[in-house]
């Protein structure tokens, strides 16, 4: 419903989500380098229709995708 108040379509926002995600899931695999994820998910975080959850977000993407080095 906060897409449609500002103008932005939830379905078409999410299969547009789904197709660059897919995308980039692609071409991580084929580089064997999650860096194409972590910046796929920060162009669609930044183009999202709706504020982020903030902490959670980053929490949970940091634990999904974690940076090379770390533990």
């Amino acid at each position: 419903q906060v897409g449609k108040d500002e103008g932005t379509d939830p379905e078409r926002f999410a299969a547009l989500t789904v197709a660059a995600y897919s995308g980039a899931m692609s071409m991580a695999k084929t580089a064997q380098d999650a860096s194409v994820l972590r910046d796929c998910l920060a162009g669609l975080e930044r183009s999202a229709p709706s504020p982020s959850q903030g902490a959670l977000a980053a929490r949970r993407r940091n634990r999904i995708l974690p940076r090379p080095g770390t533990p």
